[in-house]
Formats: C-alpha cells, structure tokens, sequence
C-alpha cells in the first residue's frame, strides 16, 4: 500500500520544543496546490468566531484522513450495492462479482490525503449543515461545542471516500423525530437518540461477515444496511450525526475472541455514556459492558496529541496502529472500579538489561500478537494504565520487522490485580481436549439448559416421565446420561427448555447403557422451523448428523422424539448441542501449540477419532489448539484442573 505524505508531513509530528507548534499553519503548508481552496473557507468564516473555530478543528486534522478512490474501490463497493437486499444470495453473488470482476485487491491501491483533496465547497457544505443540525435540536444547549466538533461536525466516520451526505440523511431522518420533537425529553439527546435506533431497526439489515473487509464503505451504507458491526455502527454514527445527535463509535480487539469489535456511544443530557449494538435498540451505561475487554478506544478525527507527546518518538519508530493515534483511550469508562494500572518489574524481560525506549502490551489473535497498548520502559519497571483484567497479555518490542516477544505470557487477574505467569516447565502434562474456542461464546450450548428427556406410553405425552433433566453445560460434543429405570416406553422425546427454541443437534436413546446401537422409530415432534425454509426441522436431531440441527418456530414448547413401535427400555441417552462447530471432529486434523522459548512450538499433529483428544505438553504453558481442516475460530487456553480453561 502506498502513502504519499511527504517529509514535511513527518516534520509535522515532531512537536519541537524550539518552536511554537501551530497544527493549522502545519496542515496549510502540507496542503500544497489544496491551501487556497483551505485559506477560502477560512476567510468565509472569519466573522463567525464558532464555524471558524470548527473549520480550523476540521483543517488541522485533514492530514491524518486518507480515502481510496480509484476502480478497485467501485469493485469493493459493488459487493455492498448487490448484497444490500439478498440475504440468502450472499455467497453467490460474491462468487459472480469474482467472475465478472476478478479478484480484489486494495493492498496496491494509492490514497490520497484529505489535506490535499478537499474543496471549499465541499467542506463549508459540511459545517454549514452540521451547525444547522446541532443548533435547531432540542438537546443543543446539552452538547457542549467540544463534543460537536469531535462528533457531529466531522464529514466521515473513517476512511470512506468523502461524499455529500448530510443534506440527503438529515431529509429522512429528522422527519422521524416529529413526533417526539416538542417533548421535555427531548433535551436529552440519548431520548431523540433511542426513539430514532427504534424506528431505525424497523428496516430490514442484513448482518454478515461474508463480505470483504477494506475501507469504510461510505454514506450508502445507511441504504444498503448489510455488513458487519463496522457498517451497522456507520450506520448509526451517519444517522445520529445527521440530526445534530452526537455519536461515537468504540472498539476493542475483543478479549476472548480474535476480531476486533465496535459499537456506538452517545454522550447523554447527565453527561454519563451510553453504548448500544445497533440494531439492538437500548442504550446501556458502558460499565454494563460484560464483554472481557483488556483495553476499549474512541475513534475521534483529531489526532491525540497528547498521545504523540508521552510517546516522544519519531513516528517511523512507533507501531502503525499507534503512530498518528486517532482514538482516546476510554477503558475507565467501561471497567469502571476493575480499571486498574498495570506495573510490571523489568525483571521479567527475557533481556533484564535490556534499554528499549517503548515496549508494548500485547493480547493474542489466534496464534499471533497485537499490540492494545504502549510505554516508556522506565529504570527498573514498566507501567501501563486503565487496563482491565482477566485477560493474557504478553509484552514486545517492534521495529519495522514485526513484533518481538520480550516476556512470557501472563494472566492480569481482574478481581485481585495479581498477575500470574505462563512459565512452561520442565515436567509434562497429559491434557484431554474437547474443543478448541471457549464455549461460553457458543449461545446455543446455553439453550441446553433446562431441557428434559421424557418417556411415555401416549403419544402426546400427556403423561410422560421425566428421564433427566438437563442443569449443566455440556463440554463436549456427544453428552452420555445413564438412565437408571425399570419402565418401558413406546414413545421418547427431548423437550426445549423456555425460550431455547429447542435447539439440539442429536440425541440418541439406547436400551441398555453398555449398547452402542442407539433405538430406532419414527420421528415425531413440533413441525416447522424459525428460519421457515425447512432447514432446520425436527427431524434433523435424529438424522446422525451432529452438524444439522432442529430449531422449533417457536420460543418454547418445541419438541423432537421417536416413536419405537414397541415399549422399550432406556439405559442411556447421548445428546448433541446446536454448537459452531468448535468442538472437536473426527476425522479432522489437529495440530496443538504450547509457549515455551520465546514462541509456539508444536506438540505434534494428529487425527481425531472421535469427539476428544489427547496430548502431551509442558505443565503450566499457554496452548493453542488449531484445526488444519477446517473452520478459523481458536482460541488460546491453558489446561488446569482436567480442563480447558479460554483466555
């Protein structure tokens, strides 16, 4: 990918002591050819103390935002227009948009600087419109101009390609807030807000992350309402800013999982925040936040300057994701009381007499590091602020050659504030393996709960016994329940707990807990699934397939079973969740990895055969387990007590 700032641009951050640093006469000197389009919206606004205010914040910011424009970026567009209103077509059209166009690629594309490209005309559209938005709104005397200028007055929320949006926006939303406009509440932004997410939802989205990633996709991404949590945040922070309500978006590398995550944030009348997961509609104080976090940003359009004075370094010296940070830190917002500081001896270090200037904190994305969070390494310690705990962290160096682990990994613990090291030893561990991502990030796994396998000699089951009752997660693929009875049954079913949808993958009802043979009949229960397209019947929990599975169209009363013909005993039942397919698969080919001498190293790869594994490693690593067949969702763990244990 290339850039085309120039040396003066690097001169720019450089924030010498030997004169007075003026961020608006820096940018007009990077403008170039583009200063005079720059100077008129200045001189346009002369008389008007506010806009010219925000015309310098906008000005001496322009030379951190970039955008694409070039053919490949129609090509990405495309993929957003066509699948904007063809949710099960998704994966087709995609093919057919690489027939017909190629592959794509944006690595290679040029971008250009704001700085450099936007217009007078361009940019006085924008503050003029975002004035008039924030000044005829109800909340305006509850939103200070700080907050405007960082979160309504910006023309883009990323790097989309700049386009003229707030006219066309404020002209379908503001008509959406008509009918709340004139009441007391809505001096609070956060009440214009909810009401406007409300009606907002109505419309259809299509959430997916089928589609390529590359720069944000622009304003039409408000109409095409297909994407990932990126675009549905787009979407809101478009809409929101568009009727003067200010909107931020906040993201963090997602604690136990391995993508980025980002949602929107809104500044209320008391001055507190409150997120929301668009299209979900209620706004939430951050400290509600469960998600494990290690670190949470704020996208701002100015760069964090006093983010470039504690580092002081030349910017080539820093990581890319932090050299020109245009993000606030906002962990304290949402760790509330568990924000700690995090102080670590320099003893730690695999080089104890090492002198590097900045080390990184680092959490980990499948088997690499990410950096969450910088510092000056001081004499004798190392101290990073507002981090939350209950996450693996390890710290590195960089140079323009990548990461380089300079500690082993560590536990932060949330409660306590302890830290404990992945120190891996000498003596080896036996560890037996279930699955490779944390199931508690499996939502169907807790649809389990609470269901019930029933027994009975009436085909209705109006009296039916009670076989077992389901009140622990399953941690395995197939879960085996011996059954201690003497009654026989004609017919057996599994019964959904309330509000599970009766998700199941398999079950399996045997005569005697020793057979391997499961009892056969005809399947019986509650006919049509939720997505209404039969792919999801009851009769998918007895077909052998542990990957089909049965969701009734209904919350509760669902139920799957057979009809044996005959009274038969029952002496053990098998049972297989709705799962993602992490558990582990026979027939597939697994591969685990344990920390130890500054990298992962392999324990060996092998083939299951059946729902578990079984390897040796060093007592106390870190571990990783990757499947080489299929799927991309794995996840670092330890091994303690007889399980796994996800970080």
């Amino acid at each position: 990918m290339k850039y085309i700032y120039s040396v003066g641009f690097i001169l720019l951050l450089s924030f010498s002591c030997q004169k007075k640093y003026d961020p608006l006469e820096e940018a007009l000197q990077m403008a170039g050819d583009n200063r005079a389009e720059l100077e008129k919206v200045l001189s346009y606004y002369k008389k008007d103390s506010l806009k010219y205010r925000a015309a310098c914040f906008l000005i001496e910011n322009m030379p951190y935002h970039s955008f694409y424009d070039e053919a490949e970026l129609e090509k990405y567009l495309k993929y957003y227009k066509c699948c904007s209103e063809r949710e099960k077509e998704i994966v087709q059209i995609i093919d057919s948009l690489v027939n017909v166009d190629g592959i794509l690629s944006l690595t290679d594309m040029e971008k250009k600087n704001d700085i450099q490209n936007i217009n007078s005309e361009y940019l006085t559209d924008n503050i003029d419109w975002a004035f008039k938005v924030w000044r005829e709104q109800p909340w305006f005397k509850n939103v200070d101009f700080n907050t405007f200028c960082e979160y309504i007055l910006p023309y883009r929320v990323g790097n989309e390609k700049p386009a003229y949006w707030r006219k066309h926006l404020y002209e379908i939303c503001n008509p959406l807030l008509d009918s709340i406009r004139s009441l007391p509440e809505c001096a609070d932004p956060l009440f214009a807000a909810t009401f406007l997410m409300d009606t907002l939802s109505k419309i259809n989205i299509i959430l997916t992350n089928k589609l390529p990633v590359g720069p944000n996709v622009g304003p039409d991404i408000v109409h095409w309402r297909v994407g990932a949590c990126r675009e549905l945040c787009d979407i809101a922070a478009y809409s929101l800013r568009s009727v003067g309500i200010p909107c931020s978006i906040d993201y963090m590398t997602r604690g136990d999982n391995n993508a980025v995550h980002s949602w929107n944030v809104l500044i209320a009348k008391d001055r507190n925040e409150y997120m929301i997961n668009f299209p979900y509609t209620t706004f939430i104080p951050t400290e509600e936040l469960a998600d494990r976090k290690g670190k949470v940003f704020r996208h701002t359009f100015s760069l964090n300057r006093e983010e470039m004075k504690r580092i002081n370094t030349k910017p080539a010296a820093v990581h890319p994701s932090f050299r020109y940070p245009l993000f606030v830190d906002v962990t304290a917002a949402y760790a509330g009381r568990w924000s700690r500081n995090l102080v670590l001896s320099k003893n730690i270090l695999y080089d104890k007499n090492a002198t590097w200037d900045i080390v990184y904190l680092c959490t980990s994305r499948w088997l690499e590091w990410l950096p969450i969070s910088l510092t000056k390494a001081d004499r004798d310690s190392l101290r990073f602020t507002d981090v939350e705990g209950n996450n693996v962290f390890q710290l590195a160096t960089w140079d323009s050659s990548g990461l380089h682990p300079v500690s082993d990994p560590f536990l932060f613990e949330k409660e306590t504030g302890n830290i404990r090291y992945f120190h891996s030893s000498a003596h080896q561990d036996t560890v037996h393996l279930y699955c490779k991502f944390p199931l508690h990030n499996e939502r169907y796994i807790y649809n389990m709960l609470h269901g019930v396998f029933e027994g009975s000699n009436d085909p209705y089951f109006l009296k039916a016994d009670t076989l077992y009752l389901i009140d622990n997660l399953p941690v395995r693929r197939y879960t085996a329940i011996c059954i201690d009875s003497n009654k026989k049954y004609r017919f057996v079913r599994y019964k959904g707990g309330k509000e599970s949808y009766c998700n199941v993958a398999e079950v399996e009802f045997y005569e005697t807990e020793n057979l391997s043979v499961p009892l056969k009949g005809r399947v019986i229960g509650t006919p049509g699934c939720l997505s209404g397209d039969g792919s999801h019947e009851y009769a998918n929990a007895f077909d052998g397939d542990p990957y089909t599975s049965f969701e009734y169209k209904h919350p509760s009363s669902g139920w799957t079973g057979l009809a044996l013909g005959a009274p038969k005993s029952i002496g053990k039942i098998r049972y297989v969740p709705r799962n993602y397919d992490n558990f582990i698969r026979q027939g597939d080919t697994y591969e685990l990895f344990y920390w130890q001498n500054r990298q992962w190293n392999s324990a060996g790869k092998q083939q299951a055969h059946s729902d578990s594994l079984y390897y040796t490693a060093p007592q106390n690593s870190l571990l990783y387990l990757k499947n080489h067949t299929r799927g991309k969702e794995e996840r670092i763990f330890e091994y303690r007590d007889g399980r796994q244990i996800f970080w």
